[in-house]
């Protein structure tokens, strides 16, 4: 791959005929290693299954993160919330990078981190939207103005993704506990941000009631 990238670099210095036979030999031989790795049934980081319960959990952070990134085209004009959604996303990244790194005995492998801030940012966000808003007293169903819906995706999403990272092996090690707490915190903040925009959008709460039989 970083081959390929170099023939890329290279590429305007190079006549036409000559970077486009360049490049399809060096994009031929990335995609035989791609299609070569895609077909093994075990994973490079460290040799793990595919099934593994490291890649469960990765797997359901990044369909998180996707789940953020369809939900910030339809926050409209809720620039403090597609704030949050951003740094969330990145959020997400940095704890993709703590769940693929397990302690091991190699010394050498840097352990990434997640900072507890991020915790307490969250339940201040949760605070402050939360004083804003008319007092809950019944169930509501998902629904609401269009960023209230999508927002709730998300915080179905995150119950996922927790799970999932409860899932680990408790010696996975590193600031993994950390993370928890904090994915456990961001499905409240979904659900606050989920009423908070549908409040400012003057749409109203649905509320549940019991259907009765017909």
């Amino acid at each position: 791959y970083n081959e390929y990238k170099s023939y890329l670099r290279y590429e305007s210095s190079l006549g036409d005929q000559e970077s486009t036979s360049l490049l399809g030999s060096a994009s031929k031989r990335y995609e035989d290693l791609h299609e070569n790795w895609r077909q093994r049934p075990y994973q490079h980081l460290f040799w793990l299954p595919k099934d593994d319960a490291i890649f469960h959990a990765l797997g359901n952070v990044d369909a998180l993160s996707s789940y953020i990134g369809l939900t910030r085209v339809h926050c409209g004009c809720h620039d403090d919330v597609l704030g949050d959604l951003r740094t969330i996303q990145c959020n997400l990244q940095d704890i993709g990078s703590v769940i693929a790194t397990p302690e091991s005995d190699n010394k050498s492998i840097a352990m990434p981190t997640f900072s507890t801030h991020w915790i307490t940012d969250l339940e201040r966000k949760i605070d402050t939207m939360t004083t804003q808003l008319p007092p809950l007293s019944n169930f509501i169903l998902p629904s609401g103005s269009a960023a209230s819906a999508y927002l709730h995706v998300c915080r179905t999403a995150t119950r996922t993704a927790e799970r999932s990272l409860i899932a680990l092996d408790p010696s996975h090690g590193g600031d993994i506990a950390t993370v928890v707490k904090y994915v456990n915190r961001l499905s409240d903040y979904f659900f606050t941000a989920a009423r908070f925009c549908s409040y400012r959008d003057g749409v109203p709460e649905e509320i549940y009631t019991k259907p009765e039989l017909e």
